[in-house]
């Protein structure tokens, strides 16, 4: 039987989270300084362990989300997305990560059975159950990329090329991020 595993992000703590050391991630300073946010993960209900998130430098960014995804805790925030392992983990040591840099501002995530999506401010990109990108297509929008649906190997959505509201819909395979 499998941990369940939890994830909010706020921008205050308290205890039991202000005693626990934290894993950094982003742009960390060199003199640290308050985090944009903070990351509460919990196994089975209980307080795990804490990320503080650094915003990448010079990057707008839009949305913060974190979700339980398949072995990974995945975190989208600035132009990036980072995957932190949960796997196996029995005690909340830094966990093996990855990052994926991504062509504009983080969007949303779509969970799949096969696969994580990840919608950015140009595109769409691909993430594998192991952690691995598969494929990336930042040529959906210019400032906003939405998905409305994934089936039969066919990702349909919208993309915004004209702001404030000139979407325009695409079409690609869910096998390799080509248009249709």
């Amino acid at each position: 039987m499998g941990s369940k595993w939890e994830a909010d992000i706020t921008t205050q703590i308290a205890p039991p989270w202000t005693h626990m050391s934290p894993k950094r991630i982003g742009d960390v300073p060199e003199a640290l300084s308050t985090p944009y946010a903070f990351l509460r993960v919990r196994r089975n209900g209980t307080p795990f362990y804490r990320l503080d998130l650094y915003y990448p430098r010079d990057t707008y960014c839009f949305t913060t989300k974190a979700i339980a995804w398949n072995n990974w805790l995945v975190v989208g925030y600035g132009d990036r997305v980072t995957l932190i392992s949960n796997a196996d983990a029995s005690t909340p040591t830094t966990p093996p990560e990855q990052t994926l840099d991504l062509a504009s501002y983080f969007m949303d995530f779509w969970p799949t059975t096969d696969d994580l999506l990840i919608m950015s401010g140009h595109g769409i990109s691909c993430v594998a159950p192991n952690g691995q990108s598969r494929w990336h297509n930042n040529d959906l929008g210019l400032d906003g990329v939405i998905i409305r649906s994934v089936e039969h190997g066919v990702i349909c959505g919208d993309g915004e090329w004209d702001p404030p509201g000139d979407w325009q819909p695409f079409a690609i395979y869910t096998a390799t991020g080509q248009s249709i």
